[in-house]
């Protein structure tokens, strides 16, 4: 059905250009002029032009009781002529019937007017046929407030972050084996000593002396430091010592003790009993140079 409107449209078109080439200005062409409020109406002005002619449109920007949606220009030929068509897409929300008034344009110097044309607007028609429905009331939307129960458990989620945090810190600080007795010093020294002992009477292995000495010594300079460093590499820990100004003779001595122990963890290096006579003095010194710079600072 839409297909045979729009070559009817076609048709009508085509026809009224023919009048408009029999001697008329300008002629117009409305889809329709009857439709509901709010509905498109498309108005075509389709005039002949010379190429020598100008024409230009005075159309307003308002309408009583119309509104002009869209404006387009086409120049189209047919039989030879030139032709000027402009296409209005307009509507309106007034009920009633209305004249869509006249439109003046002007070729060169010589003004004209199109037709008027008349056009009925109208409600969307009632459905006898469909069953009336009573008006119900107007029910109230219920808003619950989430704003205070969105608080609380964000609070109750902070309290829960809180209480994990100090747990976590709690155990942390607990297995950290810097918390040693407040004479440090004392009790790195009598733990090199007991060392020294059992590696004289040859009751403790080499794993296990040198294991025990890089720990005596990282403990006492991570509780000096405030730090735990029993992680840290030998490399990292000379670094550090390096930074305190420690002797370069006892620094290149706790360089190799250090070095030796690594060997023998990682590389199964078996150790003579005078080596590991020196690594316990070169830890022992070392120990004994850190607390005379932290007294002296």
């Amino acid at each position: 059905m839409a297909f045979i409107k729009k070559i009817l449209f076609k048709i009508t078109f085509l026809l009224l250009i023919a009048q408009v080439g029999l001697g008329q200005q300008s002629k117009i062409i409305v889809n329709k002029n009857s439709i509901l409020i709010g509905e498109q109406i498309k108005y075509d002005i389709v005039i002949e032009k010379k190429v020598t002619e100008n024409i230009l449109f005075a159309i307003p920007d308002s309408i009583a009781h119309f509104e002009i949606i869209e404006k387009t220009n086409t120049d189209t030929v047919i039989n030879k002529i030139n032709y000027l068509k402009t296409s209005l897409l307009i509507t309106s929300f007034d009920s009633g019937s209305f004249y869509f008034p006249s439109l003046a344009f002007k070729k060169n110097e010589t003004v004209f007017y199109t037709d008027s044309t008349s056009i009925n607007l109208a409600y969307m028609p009632l459905d006898k046929d469909e069953k009336l429905r009573d008006i119900k009331p107007i029910i109230e939307v219920e808003y619950f407030n989430w704003t205070w129960i969105v608080l609380a458990i964000g609070i109750l989620l902070l309290l829960f972050m809180l209480y994990f945090l100090f747990k976590y810190l709690q155990k942390h600080k607990t297995n950290t084996p810097n918390a040693l007795p407040e004479d440090t010093y004392k009790q790195a020294m009598d733990a090199i000593q007991q060392l020294q002992k059992q590696n004289d009477a040859n009751s403790i292995n080499d794993n296990e002396l040198y294991n025990r000495l890089t720990t005596i010594f990282k403990t006492y300079y991570g509780s000096i430091k405030n730090s735990n460093i029993l992680a840290q590499t030998s490399e990292q820990v000379l670094l550090q010592l390096q930074k305190m100004h420690v002797d370069n003779s006892i620094l290149l001595n706790t360089k190799t003790a250090l070095n030796k122990s690594d060997a023998t963890k990682f590389a199964k290096y078996n150790p003579e009993k005078v080596e590991n006579n020196l690594s316990i003095s070169y830890i022992k010194n070392t120990i004994e140079e850190v607390n005379n710079l932290i007294k002296k600072s």
